[in-house]
């Protein structure tokens, strides 16, 4: 079997963990808190904080990323920057001798023969990092660190209060007809804003970031870009959350299908505008 690198920014960790707890300190009241379908405000001052949760993590996360392709732009230029006549060695530094007055061993020389044992040539090396080295660390830290699965991953506890919510309905369930079960409706909705919305809303907020990702001069006007593009990206929630307050309806099944074909659309619209960006980054590279 053939063994393949993965590579990983370390950063993907925090915000892994930090998007999961959000969600997870955001879905857990209403799991637990009573649901009365008859007064649906009993849910409104935990969704409201987690709102006000979800701002804060959103806004770092948004920031974070910005930051992360910052630091992904310097490593590139300091790839195809590398030369051997450039870097400094810490025995040369030294000019080979230890504290004690001993010789030291050239750390440069011995990295030179191997290279040269290596590659055949110290331009033969520097040639391949700066093409193909630097051209498979571009492709896995950039289009393979935020991908889909590691999305419906860390928002999988967007289900869970949709799921609550259909085990509150099962005692009335009737097979025969199942289509206007509250359970499967709720199921529906949830799995519609998990595997349609949040997917189209990250590869919105990815590209977008990367356009965005210079730093101004001031904080101010950092503060503010980081505003900027975390108030485009929560679009699409906002939307959604005004189709869900809109498409309560006493039928079940009508409820769910017209929600669902609101998060499908919502999802296309998304999808388009994610599309424009990645070839606005595409052109921005020629």
């Amino acid at each position: 079997r053939k063994q393949t690198l993965v590579v990983r920014p370390i950063f993907l960790g925090r915000i892994s963990i930090a998007v999961f707890l959000t969600l997870t300190a955001f879905n857990f009241p209403l799991t637990i808190a009573p649901f009365d379908r008859a007064k649906m405000t009993s849910l409104l001052i935990p969704i409201g904080c987690g709102l006000l949760l979800g701002v804060s993590v959103g806004y770092w996360t948004v920031s974070t990323v910005r930051k992360y392709f910052r630091e992904l732009e310097v490593m590139k230029q300091q790839l195809l920057d590398i030369s051997f006549d450039l870097t400094r060695s810490t025995c040369c530094d030294l000019k080979h001798q230890g504290l004690a007055g001993e010789v030291l061993l050239c750390d440069r020389k011995v990295v030179k023969r191997c290279v040269n044992i290596w590659f055949g040539s110290q331009e033969a090396f520097e040639n391949t990092v700066r093409s193909e080295v630097l051209e498979i660390l571009s492709r896995d830290l950039s289009e393979r660190v935020f991908t889909t699965p590691w999305v419906l991953g860390v928002t999988s506890p967007v289900v869970w209060s949709f799921m609550d919510f259909a085990a509150s309905f099962a005692e009335n369930f009737d097979v025969d007809l199942w289509w206007r079960s509250d359970s499967i409706c709720f199921l529906l909705e949830g799995l519609s804003i998990w595997l349609l919305a949040i997917p189209s809303i990250k590869d919105v907020m990815i590209p977008l970031s990367r356009l965005m990702q210079s730093k101004p001069a001031s904080s101010f006007a950092e503060v503010l870009k980081n505003a900027g593009v975390s108030f485009i990206v929560s679009i699409p929630i906002m939307i959604l959350l005004l189709c869900y307050v809109w498409t309560r309806n006493p039928n079940p099944a009508r409820r769910a299908v017209t929600f669902t074909g609101c998060t499908l659309v919502v999802s296309m619209c998304w999808s388009c505008v994610a599309c424009a960006l990645k070839a606005r980054l595409r052109l921005s590279r020629c």
